[in-house]
């Protein structure tokens, strides 16, 4: 297809049909390019004004043109561009002025004009002798109907004689020389109108605007014109009242059309420029139009949508600016028209192929969903026409119908994914396609920026090859892996066609189960704990009522004391278990203020009693500012009572423990201090292990069983707090808890009032 096109692109008949983008081409670069002043030349014309002042019989007798010749002798040259009567005594007055003029050049009219007229009408033999030069004024006209150039050598009738082009008379006769050189050397063929090829034509860059200066015939003959006008300047005289040397166009503007005297002054001025064309040849057109489609055609194949679009443009503006350095810089004339047409043919039949594959196959995933589905499912939206009625606007409305319910079904999706409560993404092909808000943070956590291309980080190349295993392996997979500091499972299910798994997408599930995971891996250990703790006492009672079986002796106080105390120890390890369980796993959303001066007061009223058992003083702090945390009333409690009761136990009989209350940087400090035992400094960072005891024993309940720090440490973890401990052994222990202090919003007096009433 291609190569048909470059063909036909560069047929003359081509380029005249797309000669109106040429010409708007054409004319675009010489009104941005051509900045001449045209200087070098001038015209005489004679106007309206002329045939006014001297009526028209008196505006073309040779005694006038005389007087005008005599005007003009500071011209480098002069074309007398007129037909001049031959009348006797008026004709020897011209001869004279064109004798005493001297550079005088005469036109010769021929018909046609071609290389070979047929007719050629010299002046009169005693002007011809008098001139310098005589030249013929073929001006050639392009597919584009504007002026293109000239005929600048024609051959006589019978005689086949070269007869130059009056222009290039009048610069030859001016003693100027063209900056491109030989004439001869630019003369080539070019399409004229009708597709025709005119041969032996100097095709030539011509301005679009008249850009010449004109001088009224009659002006000239009064002398209201400085010598100084004319001076070094081909001067042309014509005729502007009749169509004689006839009328050619510039532009489009109608405003542009100009005679043939000014049109032969204007390509004077750009042969004088150097403003000459040349014509590249076939096989140079037929490579460039054949690159410039191969090159429209592997765009189109190659690319979709925008960018398709956008390198299309590119493509046609590179072969466009191509043109024009070869038009400004070396005179090379492509004629862009028919190639940037061909482009465009070649797009149209891509997009229409395109679309035409696009209609079969949603015909064809039609006719697939209604197999699937059944065609119940898509009667209300596609009334299926009998097989002989079908047609393309049938199937397009059918088609229309399903892809909006698609549509929907998109959109409720979508909608769906991002109300769940946990990160969904949906790839395809390694490249993500689509993810909930819960998906954007978590890929926001782990550096990855889900509207760039996405680059993974290293640590997640094992999950990427659980995805890819299981898109291959067409089943659905789950695994635990660790995400930005916490235990997640993924889950991932590749997508279906209706009849197995598609291995090129899938939806992947991030779900965070990080605090299950964690509150059940504590758990297993805690009843690892409390089950070795458990097993001991129980072992212990079951042998000494073996032994006493045994012996067939009656029971005695010792032992039911001993079973009562490994009993007790038993049910302290159970009770302590649960409580640990309980605070870890408090529920922040039903946390209260709670008054820390109740707190502390509250806690000494539950260890008093204790305490008076074994003549120990509380020192309670006195009721300061009310302060206020937010929590569990009764875990906070319960952690409190905890390290006041692990101060009673280790403390000796008439000692003081000493309660201190104070706030530091936005937190409250509740600290218990004994004169007790003290701890030795290598246990201090095992207090709060789960069953840990300083003095290794176990079984005794006054001693307890090692979970009564570890429930404070997890109490106080719950609520944002720290725990810190000082301790002096044979001297005593301080420990030390802080909370964030809250205000908090109490409501007013009038709810209050309205509550109680």
């Amino acid at each position: 297809m291609t190569a048909l096109l470059s063909i036909v692109a560069v047929l003359p008949m081509t380029e005249a049909v797309f000669a109106p983008l040429d010409r708007l081409y054409r004319q675009s670069v010489a009104t941005n390019a051509i900045h001449s002043g045209l200087s070098q030349t001038a015209v005489i014309i004679i106007d309206k004004k002329t045939v006014d002042a001297l009526g028209a019989g008196k505006c073309f007798i040779n005694y006038s043109h005389a007087q005008v010749l005599d005007r003009l002798q500071g011209a480098a040259s002069v074309v007398l561009d007129l037909v001049i009567p031959c009348a006797g005594e008026s004709e020897k007055v011209l001869v004279d002025a064109i004798a005493r003029r001297g550079r005088v050049v005469l036109p010769v009219h021929i018909l046609p004009h071609t290389l070979e007229p047929e007719i050629a009408q010299f002046p009169a033999q005693e002007l011809q002798a008098a001139a310098a030069a005589v030249g013929q004024r073929a001006i050639v006209i392009g597919s584009d109907h504007l002026v293109q150039g000239i005929l600048p050598y024609v051959k006589l009738p019978g005689t086949g004689a070269e007869l130059p082009h009056i222009v290039l008379q009048a610069i030859r006769q001016a003693g100027m020389a063209l900056p491109f050189g030989d004439v001869r050397d630019y003369i080539q063929n070019s399409v004229s109108r009708l597709g025709q090829v005119k041969q032996g034509v100097l095709s030539v860059f011509m301005p679009p605007r008249i850009d010449v200066d004109r001088y009224s015939y009659i002006d000239v003959l009064q002398g209201r014109v400085p010598d100084t006008a004319w001076k070094g300047r081909i001067v042309y005289i014509g005729d502007g009242v009749s169509d004689s040397a006839g009328t050619f166009n510039l532009s489009l503007d109608p405003g542009t059309r100009v005679r043939g005297t000014e049109a032969s002054a204007m390509l004077t001025e750009a042969l004088l420029d150097g403003h000459v064309l040349r014509n590249p040849s076939f096989l140079v057109k037929f490579a460039v139009n054949a690159g410039v489609l191969v090159g429209m055609l592997l765009i189109c194949v190659l690319l979709t949508g925008w960018p398709m679009y956008a390198m299309a443009v590119i493509w046609l503006a590179l072969f466009t600016f191509g043109e024009l350095a070869f038009l400004l810089y070396w005179r090379y004339w492509f004629s862009p028209g028919a190639v940037i047409a061909g482009c465009c043919c070649i797009f149209g039949l891509c997009g229409w192929q395109r679309a035409h594959g696009w209609r079969n196959f949603l015909n064809d995933e039609y006719a697939v969903l209604k197999g699937k589905i059944g065609t119940g499912r898509f009667a209300a939206m596609a009334p299926a026409p009998q097989q002989d009625a079908v047609t393309f606007v049938d199937e397009q409305k059918a088609v229309a119908q399903v892809m909006q319910q698609i549509w929907g079904w998109q959109s409720g999706y979508i909608e769906m994914i991002e109300t769940l409560p946990y990160a969904v993404f949906v790839e395809e092909r390694g490249q993500l396609v689509l993810c909930n808000e819960k998906g954007r943070i978590l890929l926001e956590s782990l550096g990855i920026h889900a509207t760039a291309p996405i680059r993974y980080p290293p640590d997640l190349a094992n999950v990427l090859q659980e995805i890819v295993e299981a898109k291959v392996g067409g089943t659905v997979r789950s695994f635990e892996r660790e995400l930005n500091g916490r235990m997640r499972m993924v889950i991932v299910t590749p997508f279906m066609n209706g009849e197995r798994y598609d291995s090129d997408a899938s939806m992947i599930s991030v779900v965070d189960i990080h605090d299950i995971h964690s509150a059940a891996q504590s758990d297993r250990l805690t009843l690892r704990h409390m089950a070795h703790d458990l097993r001991s006492p129980l072992a212990t009672v079951l042998s000494l009522l073996e032994e006493r079986l045994k012996a067939g002796v009656a029971a005695d106080p010792s032992l039911f004391e001993n079973i009562h105390k490994l009993v007790d120890y038993s049910l302290s390890v159970a009770q302590n278990f649960t409580q640990l369980s309980q605070a870890g796993h408090l529920d922040r959303s039903t946390y209260v203020p709670v008054s820390v001066n109740d707190l502390v007061s509250e806690a000494v009223d539950h260890a008093w009693h204790q305490a008076l058992a074994k003549k120990i003083e509380i020192d309670a702090p006195a009721v300061s500012d009310e302060l206020f945390i937010c929590g569990n009333r009764h875990m906070l409690l319960r952690a409190l009572a905890n390290l006041l009761d692990n101060a009673i136990k280790y403390s000796g009989n008439g000692t003081v423990i000493a309660i201190g209350l104070s706030t530091m940087a936005g937190q409250v400090r509740i600290s218990v201090r004994d004169q007790g035992i003290g701890i030795p400094e290598a246990a201090i960072p095992r207090l709060f292990e789960p069953f840990f005891q300083v003095d290794g024993g176990h079984g005794d309940p006054s001693r307890g069983v090692g979970l009564g720090l570890p429930f404070v440490m997890e109490v106080v973890r719950q609520h944002d707090g720290e725990v810190d401990v000082e301790s002096t052994p044979d001297a005593g222990s301080c420990f030390t808890i802080s909370f964030p202090v809250i205000v908090p919003a109490w409501p007013d007096a009038g709810e209050n009032h309205d509550e109680m009433t």
